[in-house]
């Protein structure tokens, strides 16, 4: 107890209700009595004369086993010695009871002040933190509230780095810019230690440490006393999630740490842990929302490069159709038209759905359209379009698969190609007769020099030609079933009286409805063509 906290419970004593007690006891057993603090100074007395209490009887005022002042008491007449040291051990209790009393209620509402001191912290670090969407943010009032809340030199917030294994030092208050943005193994620091164990730790004197993480610690702070907390989110909330530790060391006061200091602290960094996993899950959803927006014009711009209507070419109706299983992929289809009598259509897949497979589609698309305007043939196309691709196909670990086929309405002749793509459909109404059309032809980047067979077939008014990828034929439902091919001929044949457009659109349509809730699992192209005339 200090000496300053002794003279406030001394000067309790100085209370008018208390020194009216004192005189009617000291009228009642014809005694004069005076307390008189360590200083000598007196505190209350029931004579006015000092002097008087030459040669009286004393006895010390313990509280809590230390004694904090004297009694002084002296007969005003001749009393035995008994009765002297009955009065005295009645004025001493009487004393010792009203300064207990004291100190337990002083003690009391400096207790609650300081609990409301904490309350009103943490309800304002609470406010601070909830309004708080930026971590840098969220760090500098970490710091500034721990400073406040412990009155200390020295606060460091370190970042567990999962990947790597290692602690960041993320901010701090008290250390050199130097140490920033430094890293340290959790297997070689305190912090390390407390991360793995998930619980805080209070250290009142570095000798407690185990021998080798006493080494570790040894030097670094200016007294030998620190808490270190880790940073968990609510086990209940995000599965015990580690995200990090806070440390504070070298109390301004030189003092050691407390247990009410490591609660305090523990509730800090309670608050601040999901503040900074509910801050990191914004900032992920932000880079979602970001690439969702970038994706979009990603799709935006590979939807801009198939054709916005279909060609007119004498003698033969076309629609095509591309969809995506995600924003973008590797779907590809496209029409070349030299003159108004011949028409170019060609259907790719490349392998993948992602962005990687869609920036091969665009690369795809250019050096197929170079090799179409410097080369005759189909089969010129597809070498010169292969070695055009190999490096980049093998480099990316992606290949292609195409169908190319030129028609000509002026003698009804389809040229075509296939680059291990799914055969095109023909069915000839007269008769319902159906053929797929096929050619050998290796997948395009899996050598750099490949032959391709070329076929050609003659179409007749009324035929329909159907040219897809994969991700028609293997749509899966619900009951994990595949679309197929035998579904994809029924609607064809079904709808062999309309249009191009209404048969692709027929088609489109039985696949959604086959599919039902199921996501698509691939790219879906489609393109469908009819001979007029």
């Amino acid at each position: 107890m200090t000496d300053h906290y002794k003279q406030i419970l001394l000067e309790s004593l100085r209370k008018e209700e208390l020194q009216n007690i004192l005189k009617k006891l000291a009228d009642l057993s014809n005694c004069d009595v005076r307390v008189i603090s360590f200083s000598g100074d007196t505190i209350v007395a029931s004579a006015a004369q000092n002097d008087f209490f030459q040669n009286a009887v004393a006895q010390d005022i313990f509280l809590y086993d230390e004694p904090i002042a004297t009694v002084q008491l002296k007969p005003r007449n001749r009393h035995s010695a008994t009765m002297v040291k009955i009065t005295l051990s009645l004025f001493t209790s009487l004393l010792t009871k009203s300064l207990n009393d004291e100190y337990e209620m002083t003690a009391l509402v400096e207790e609650l002040l300081a609990k409301y001191e904490e309350v009103n912290l943490l309800f304002d670090l609470s406010e601070s933190l909830g309004a708080e969407f930026n971590l840098k943010h969220v760090y500098d009032i970490l710091l500034e509230k721990v400073v406040q809340a412990l009155d200390v030199e020295r606060v460091s917030v370190l970042i567990y780095d999962e990947k790597k294994e290692t602690l960041r030092l993320i901010a701090a208050v008290g250390l050199e810019t130097q140490f920033y943005q430094s890293e340290v193994p959790i297997e070689k620091s305190i912090s390390g230690y407390v991360l793995q164990r998930g619980e805080p730790l209070l250290i009142e004197d570095l000798n407690q440490l185990p021998p080798g993480l006493r080494a570790l610690e040894s030097g670094k702070y200016k007294t030998s006393s620190f808490i270190s907390v880790p940073l968990i989110c609510s086990p209940i909330k995000v599965k015990d999630k580690r995200i990090g530790v806070i440390n504070v060391t070298d109390k301004r006061n030189g003092k050691s740490f407390t247990t009410g200091d490591l609660k305090l602290l523990n509730s800090i960094a309670s608050m601040a842990a999901i503040s900074i996993y509910n801050n990191r899950l914004l900032e992920q959803v932000r880079d979602s929302e970001r690439v969702k927006r970038e994706l979009e014009i990603a799709e935006s711009i590979q939807m801009g490069m198939l054709p916005s209507s279909p060609p007119r070419v004498k003698g033969i109706d076309v629609w095509g159709k591309c969809r995506s299983a995600k924003n973008v992929g590797g779907d590809y289809f496209d029409f070349f038209v030299t003159d108004d009598t011949h028409l170019g259509i060609v259907v790719a897949d490349v392998s993948g759905h992602n962005v990687g497979a869609a920036l091969m589609m665009a690369i795809t698309r250019s050096a197929l359209r170079s090799a179409i305007l410097e080369q005759k043939t189909v089969e010129d196309i597809f070498r010169s379009t292969n070695r055009l691709l190999f490096s980049d196909l093998t480099n990316a670990g992606l290949f292609i698969t195409m169908f190319l086929a030129y028609y000509s309405s002026a003698d009804h002749m389809l040229t075509y190609g296939n680059a291990g793509h799914p055969p095109a459909l023909l069915l000839r109404p007269k008769g319902q007769k159906l053929y797929w059309l096929d050619a050998e032809g290796l997948i395009i980047g899996l050598e750099k020099e490949i032959d391709f067979q070329v076929e050609r077939r003659q179409l007749q008014k009324g035929d329909i030609l159907v040219f897809y990828t994969d991700g028609i034929i293997e749509a899966v439902n619900t009951a994990n079933e595949q679309f197929g091919t035998k579904s994809l001929i029924q609607v064809v044949k079904k709808m062999y009286r309309y249009s191009a457009q209404q048969i692709g659109e027929a088609i489109l349509n039985v696949v959604d409805e086959f599919v039902g809730t199921q996501a698509l699992r691939d790219d879906v192209t489609l393109v469908v063509a009819k001979i007029m005339e």
